[in-house]
Order: C-alpha cells, then structure tokens, then sequence
C-alpha cells in the first residue's frame, strides 16, 4: 500500500509531481489530491468534499457549459460536506475487517476550482485546473488498470452528497447501465438482492434508498444518477469493470454519524467484494480501455508494481 499527493506547490510550475503522504489515512490530508493505492479490487472516490484552493487557477464560471449546451443547466459548485471523511472512514473500517485496504481518490481542492465529476471541457477554465484534474483521473486509470490485470473485474464506488430528504440514499448507475457488467452476469441481485451490496446497508439501518431496493425497474433520480466518473469508468459502454455513485443525505455525512454508517456500508461491500470479484468466474474477457485522455503525468501510482492480491477477503 502506498500514498502519493498532488502538493500546493507543483501546480503553479504546470508539472505534476508526487510527495509522500503527510497525514494518516484517518485525519483530512492536506494536499489538492489524495491518492492511496489499495490491495482490494475496490476504488472508493471522493471528488467533491475538498476545501483547498487551487494557486493559479481560475474560479469557475460555467462558460464552457454556455459553450457547449448553450445554458449552465448542470453547472454547479456545490460542496458535499464531509464525503471526503466518510471515504477515508470506510477504508479504514474495511480494513480493521479485511486486513486489506480499498484505493483510494479524494479530492481536497474546491470544486470553485475544478469538479473532477465532469468532462474536462466543463470541469476547469485554467492549465493550473487542468493538472490537477489529470492527477485525479489518472489516479482513478492507473488502479482500475491494476485491478483488472489481478482480477478481471472491480467495483468503484463514488461518494457524494445531496441537500434533499437528509436520510435518503440515492442510488446512480445511469439507470444500471454503469453496472452493465454485473446485472448481465449476475442479474440485478447482486446489487438489490438478499446477498447484494445495497441489501446488507439497508438491514443496518440506512434503509432509505432511492429508488427503493424492491423497485427494480424504477427509474433513478435523473439529476442524480451517476456522473461522468460512474459512467466513464463503469461497464457503461462495455467490459468487465462495473460502478455506482451513493448520494448521501446530510444524516450519513453528519462527523458524529459517519462512524456507525461506514460500518453500515461495509456490512455490504466486504461480502460483495468476496462474492462478486473475488470468488467470481475469471473466464470473462479483459476490460477494454476506457476513461479521458491523459494530458500529463500527473500525481498517481502508476510506477508501481500490482500488489500482491488476497485469496480471501473475509477473515474466518
């Protein structure tokens, strides 16, 4: 396992740069990007919980929305109080019941600077912003790359927050498409099923999920049904790499509340990541490559070497 940063200082100088990890994965870590690579075929990312400005880099106005939509109909600089807490909470609460710890993607720069949950026409208006959005991305590339090389397949799971009913999960998958993967192997059980991944978080109390889990063909909230990183990295147009973004409300992203939810979280992902990638077929073609071009080299672990994987996710 290993840490690597996008600091303050590299992004005025335009060249990405990495430096070792200065706080512990429980405390909020300083720099613009957080990058931890795991040993689970797991990425937990949160991209818009960050308070940090961006030095040189221009405040969004929405102008590349007017550009290309002709209204800034999605243009947003909205901040998702705490997601960035409940990310690296729930690495650590998987790893107290696994051993083994997710990667992990967490923004700390302002989404005023750049969202890295849209395209990258939309998601910064300066080369400062560019940078430090290619760390993101390429962070994301270089684990999804490493797990499919170990195991064919992988979750990401993208943590946000709404402003709506404070006690509701809102479930996107682009109305299952980004688990496109998954529903054709498995069927839609394996995420609203007795041994799916929402069913166990439901059981532990945070049981009001958007659309409820016994509704299977009810439509996702459609503002809120899984941004461009869901889509982008999930099985939305192909291959073997499935993902789902959470909408959190306000209840789960309280500090006093995150502790017991992220046990509640991974009540499901620890027997989904055992049942559903861990000890799944391995017979299914290789993942073809998706994801936004890379510009630069930015901030990642992509000079590692994969790391050695468990043949067991569940302690006995």
């Amino acid at each position: 396992m290993g840490t690597c940063s996008l600091a303050l200082a590299d992004v005025p100088a335009q060249a990405a740069a990495t430096a070792p990890a200065t706080t512990t994965p429980t405390s909020k870590p300083a720099p613009l990007v957080y990058i931890e690579r795991g040993t689970l075929p797991l990425i937990i990312s949160a991209p818009h919980g960050g308070r940090l400005p961006i030095p040189g880099a221009d405040v969004r106005t929405g102008g590349n929305f007017l550009i290309k939509k002709g209204k800034k109909n999605n243009f947003t600089m909205a901040f998702d109080a705490n997601v960035d807490l409940v990310a690296l909470q729930l690495a650590d609460e998987i790893e107290r019941r696994t051993g083994q710890r997710p990667y992990l993607v967490v923004a700390n720069f302002s989404r005023r600077f750049v969202d890295a949950n849209r395209t990258p026409e939309e998601a910064y208006e300066s080369e400062p912003g560019r940078i430090v959005y290619e760390a993101y991305h390429n962070a994301i590339r270089t684990a999804r790359a490493e797990i499919i090389n170990e195991y064919k397949r992988g979750l990401l799971i993208d943590i946000h927050g709404h402003g709506g009913d404070p006690e509701s999960i809102i479930r996107g998958t682009a109305d299952w498409t980004s688990v496109r993967h998954l529903v054709e192997e498995f069927g839609k059980d394996a995420l609203v099923g007795p041994k799916g991944l929402l069913t166990p978080i439901a059981a532990g109390g945070a049981n009001k999920f958007n659309p409820p889990l016994d509704q299977l063909d009810a439509l996702e909230v459609p503002s809120l049904n899984g941004g461009f990183i869901t889509r982008q990295y999930g099985s939305y147009a192909g291959g073997n790499f499935d993902s789902i973004q959470f909408e959190l409300g306000n209840r789960y992203r309280k500090r006093e509340n995150i502790p017991p939810f992220v046990k509640q979280l991974a009540d499901g992902i620890v027997p989904f990541v055992q049942t559903y990638i861990i000890d799944a077929p391995r017979t299914v073609g290789v993942l073809a490559t998706t994801g936004p071009a890379s510009t630069s080299q930015a901030a990642g672990p992509s000079d590692a070497s994969p790391a050695t994987k468990p043949a067991e996710l569940l302690a006995p």
